[in-house]
């Protein structure tokens, strides 16, 4: 059993028993933040049983919002980040290490809702949250980031694209190429909705929606984001109070990790030409109408 223990001081106290790690106690020295003070007194007078706390999956279609999702979950009251990353490439790694989630820890996934994976999901009794974003500026985000990462997969083959028409093109439809005898696969926009989007439905998940989360900074409203942000903490079984809620908000937007670009919502409409429009219609206009973006093809 993880407990977090001792004395507290919420309004001035500046010695923080946070967690235990392997059954070690680490001890940080330093004016505690609101959400510190938050997590020390939810079980005031001073004990906190840390098994209570839920053990989270972060599981997005890349590029769709998640760092925005971390960032957000790293300032919830007794939530950490794992070390643990899972993805479609080697869904094995999901079986191997996403039962060691702890709780009061989110991993990250980019897992469709595919063969065994949801049987994996109920049987670990893991929280998720996903995201939905507009896949028109996903599509746009996406090819931006491959473009930025040589080391990925997909790079050879954008790379050698003639520009970037072409590769936003290949991302909305997906295509099939061959690099060093290596056949490269890649799907289109269509296809990896569909394929994420069946955790949305799911009980044990929670849908956060890209544009209400990222607040004014990203184009959003405050209002908006602080809804959702109501909406995961209350996924959590936190009391989301007006204090706490304004104290993750001010620190949701971050722009420092390598897989950021600009967080905006709505840059699509800087990249799309006539054709890109005509074949993303009859590949995933669909989605835009489910999720809200659209009422129909007449955009």
């Amino acid at each position: 059993m993880y407990m977090v223990s001792g004395a507290w001081g919420i309004q001035d106290g500046y010695r923080l028993l946070h967690y235990l790690d392997n059954g070690r106690e680490l001890q940080k020295d330093y004016p505690p933040t609101y959400g510190q003070r938050r997590s020390l007194a939810i079980n005031a007078p001073g004990f906190r049983d840390l098994t209570m706390l839920k053990r989270v999956l972060v599981n997005t279609l890349p590029k769709n919002g998640t760092h925005l999702l971390l960032q957000v979950l790293s300032h919830v009251p007794g939530y950490r980040p794992s070390s643990i990353e899972v993805d479609w490439q080697n869904v094995g790694r999901a079986f191997e290490l996403l039962p060691e989630t702890r709780p009061g820890q989110f991993s990250k996934g980019h897992l469709p809702y595919l063969n065994d994976i949801p049987a994996l999901i109920e049987r670990e009794n893991l929280t998720l949250f996903s995201m939905i974003r507009d896949p028109r500026d996903n599509v746009v985000s996406f090819y931006h980031y491959i473009m930025s990462q040589p080391a990925h997969r997909l790079y050879p083959s954008y790379s050698r694209m003639a520009n970037d028409d072409e590769r936003l093109m290949a991302t909305i439809t997906g295509f099939r190429d061959d690099h060093e005898g290596r056949e490269i696969i890649h799907e289109g926009i269509g296809w990896r909705s569909d394929a994420w989007g069946g955790w949305n439905d799911k009980p044990y998940c929670c849908p956060v929606v890209f544009e209400r989360l990222i607040g004014p900074q990203g184009g959003g409203s405050r209002r908006e984001q602080l809804g959702e942000l109501h909406r995961i903490l209350e996924h959590l079984d936190i009391a989301p109070e007006v204090s706490l809620l304004e104290d993750i908000a001010d620190h949701a937007y971050n722009t420092g990790t390598h897989s950021f670009r600009k967080g905006r919502i709505g840059d699509w409409v800087n990249h799309f030409k006539e054709e890109h429009k005509r074949v993303f219609k009859s590949e995933a206009n669909r989605f835009l109408v489910q999720y809200g973006y659209e009422d129909s093809d007449n955009w």
